[in-house]
């Protein structure tokens, strides 16, 4: 009898130390997630931009840095062999946002909202304990939700949707409005060191 209730304990501390090997604790999880978050605290992106309006659809380059202070998105021609690339389309945003269209680019309509959620990402932290819960939080009208990995999938304010896509890191960032892709980058580097960020005048 002693034998099988021996066993019995025995055999129940491994399936639990299996569980527990298989499945991360949550110190686990939140190092993960700080990890994720503090990626977001400054950051350079190079890539191919997207940018779909009316039938329209255009393709340019795109340098898109940010750090603890201001954000900046840089869409550019290139000249010839992309040599001296020159602005096409210039936005950042600290407290203020301020765009700079010198070739009067008809574009969709640009706001804070749609870009102050990169602002927002910091503020994440305070809410580890219920994203690691629920995979999703909710600050300042942003419904920030999360993948297994506790990585940013995608970002919702009212009809506007922000999604991630990552392999080893972030691959792609696409811009929808109700349903339809507005904008998407498309990610060829990216850096995480802090960048100078000039803010427009």
């Amino acid at each position: 009898m002693k034998n099988k209730l021996f066993c019995a304990l025995l055999f129940a501390a491994l399936i639990s130390s299996c569980a527990t090997l298989q499945k991360p604790n949550d110190l686990q999880k939140s190092k993960q997630l700080q990890m994720h978050l503090q990626s977001w605290q400054h950051f350079r992106i190079d890539g191919i931009i997207q940018v779909n309006h009316n039938n329209l659809i255009l393709r340019k380059n795109v340098t898109f840095r940010k750090n603890e202070n201001i954000l900046r998105l840089d869409i550019f021609d290139t000249g010839f062999l992309g040599l001296s690339p020159t602005p096409f389309l210039s936005v950042s945003l600290d407290s203020t946002l301020i765009i700079r269209n010198p070739n009067n680019l008809k574009i969709p309509l640009i706001t804070r909202d749609d870009f102050l959620f990169f602002l927002e990402i910091s503020e994440l932290l305070k809410y580890q304990n219920e994203i690691i819960t629920n995979k999703k939080v909710k600050i300042n009208g942003y419904e920030f939700n999360f993948t297994e990995n506790y990585e940013i999938s995608q970002i919702v304010k009212n009809s506007n949707l922000v999604k991630f896509q990552y392999a080893e890191f972030i691959t792609a960032i696409a811009f929808q409005n109700n349903e339809s892709v507005v904008a998407e980058i498309s990610i060829d580097t990216i850096n995480f060191n802090k960048p100078n960020i000039p803010k427009l005048k």
